[in-house]
């Protein structure tokens, strides 16, 4: 079921799309833009849910785009308490100045305790 969402002007309604509620939560992230991919990007998540992230990167990724990612629980060393999970790019936004909002939708993980 979709959720409105109703701003200070009454007669403006937006409706939330996402199935899942989000929980703003920063967890380290490190993805790799296909498995053959040399180099990571590092960076936070801004939000999770039981069906992907958001986050904020560096370079732009594309839209379709399958990412190989690790991402670490807050509170735990290392890998330790980690997902290493394959995902799929749903949208990327720019946000200028080299930053690119991006929301990933998981495809499977692995639990790396």
């Amino acid at each position: 079921m979709k959720a409105a969402v109703f701003n200070a002007d009454e007669n403006a309604v937006a409706i939330e799309r996402r199935a899942r509620p989000r929980v703003p939560l920063g967890c380290a992230i490190s993805i790799r833009s296909g498995p053959e991919a040399g180099h990571s990007l590092e960076t936070v998540t801004e939000n999770v849910n039981s069906r992907g992230f958001c986050c904020v990167v560096a370079e732009p990724l594309a839209a379709g785009a399958t990412l190989a990612c690790v991402l670490r629980f807050p509170g735990r060393p290392g890998t330790a308490g980690a997902l290493l999970c394959e995902a799929r790019v749903v949208w990327v936004k720019s946000l200028g100045e080299d930053r690119f909002g991006v929301g990933c939708q998981i495809q499977n993980y692995t639990v790396i305790s």
